[in-house]
């Protein structure tokens, strides 16, 4: 029932799946889904779901399947 999915990293162990359905999820598809997520990905993130309407398209129109909102991690400076 996925109409579109958008993955979004909120941290180093947690990611967003953004989807569009056409008909509700049950609980047992997202166990399966998350599952599916994080065998694809190699990691065992925690997932959650937001359900929207629309997908909306970032500033420049283009629509991004995964996005990261993790700040790169601050790099040593050797002097």
């Amino acid at each position: 029932p996925i109409r579109q999915l958008q993955l979004v990293q909120h941290s180093v162990q947690e990611i967003e799946a953004r989807l569009v359905v056409a008909n509700p999820v049950s609980s047992e598809q997202e166990t399966r889904l998350a599952d599916h997520l994080r065998t694809a990905l190699g990691y065992p993130f925690r997932v959650r779901f937001t359900y929207l309407d629309h997908i909306p398209r970032s500033a420049g129109g283009k629509y991004e399947d995964v996005l990261s909102l993790v700040e790169d991690a601050p790099t040593e400076s050797h002097s």
